[in-house]
């Protein structure tokens, strides 16, 4: 489904975003697709930087230079899963 992207690539994760705020996940690793422990189903896993689990279902998210390039100008404020 993600052919784009390899295991081990560096991406990043928002939850969500605004005009002049990105609330960001943070940057992590493309661990593959995986069975969702809560859903069953496969879904992109992303290994945030911090050590915690973000999946795909639950942000949007993109290789880290394109997280960049959305992200712009605009102030970051860092959340918690």
């Amino acid at each position: 489904m993600f052919n784009n992207f390899n295991i081990g690539d560096k991406v990043g994760a928002i939850q969500s975003a605004d005009k002049e705020t990105v609330r960001f996940y943070g940057y992590g690793t493309y661990k593959g697709e995986q069975d969702h422990p809560e859903y069953g189903f496969p879904n992109p896993k992303i290994e945030l930087d911090n050590g915690k689990v973000v999946w795909g279902c639950e942000c949007w998210w993109a290789s880290e230079n394109k997280v960049k390039e959305m992200i712009g100008d605009r102030k970051v404020v860092v959340v918690e899963l």
